[in-house]
């Protein structure tokens, strides 16, 4: 398996190949972002509002608790934002996937849309719960066991686009067997796709300071990121059965 840094320098040379179409795979994830931001500030605020900011003590963070128990719709406003932002992610991956294999293609903002036809939506969004559940499930009994599950089924997407080939259909039961591929894709391998994540942390920063506005080259970049990581493990896969 190649090093981060060959991976992500692959990622930026791709992109680099057609730099407009580093703004039409971007430019919907920034909305999205943006809108996010600016409702998590609002929420932020309201929350802060309605505190006893005079100490900041074990009472404070009691009444912190107390707020989020009492306002159980904020733990889903979380998750439908995470889930919104998600799914626009994944569409902008498959654009990047895309855009990794045939180098010349255009890509326009229908690209990066394209996670919301008819083809991929519901099996998209369902992959997307499962997945998260396992994550939040994970989570209550230990962090990392939660990102152990989340990397382990991280490529889950990747592979249901590839055995949908295009517009053909495919089953939920072979949908739902993508998560199993995955995961035996990803035996060895969860570490170094965490540690590209850490890479972006940089960028995440930025994104964060700006409001979201840096995400149009980074949900990109970050998109070809993983499409070259996906490419490569498979490429190598597919080589070992071969050999």
């Amino acid at each position: 398996m190649q090093h981060i840094s060959i991976i992500k320098r692959e990622a930026r040379h791709v992109l680099s190949k057609k730099p407009h179409n580093l703004v039409n795979l971007g430019l919907i994830p920034t909305i999205v972002l943006v809108i996010l931001f600016i409702l998590l500030f609002r929420l932020s605020t309201q929350i802060v509002l309605q505190l006893n900011l005079t100490q900041i003590d074990k009472q404070f963070y009691a009444d912190v608790q107390s707020f989020l128990t009492n306002n159980p719709q904020i733990s889903l406003y979380y998750l439908e934002g995470f889930l919104a932002y998600g799914m626009f992610a994944v569409s902008v991956s498959f654009a990047a996937l895309d855009q990794l294999r045939e180098t010349t293609k255009q890509m326009g903002i229908a690209q990066s849309l394209q996670v919301f036809s008819g083809v991929y939506f519901f099996k998209v969004l369902v992959l997307w719960l499962v997945i998260y559940l396992i994550y939040y499930l994970g989570n209550l009994i230990l962090l990392p066991i939660g990102l152990y599950f989340y990397y382990g089924f991280k490529l889950t997407y990747f592979i249901l686009k590839d055995l949908t080939q295009g517009s053909a259909r495919i089953s939920w039961r072979n949908a739902l067997k993508t998560l199993g591929y995955s995961w035996t894709m990803m035996r060895g391998h969860k570490w170094q796709l965490f540690v590209l994540d850490l890479s972006f942390i940089g960028w995440d920063l930025l994104n964060f300071m700006t409001l979201g506005l840096f995400n149009l080259y980074v949900a990109p970049y970050r998109a070809a990121s993983y499409a070259v990581f996906y490419q490569n493990l498979l490429d190598q896969q597919i080589g070992a059965r071969l050999s």
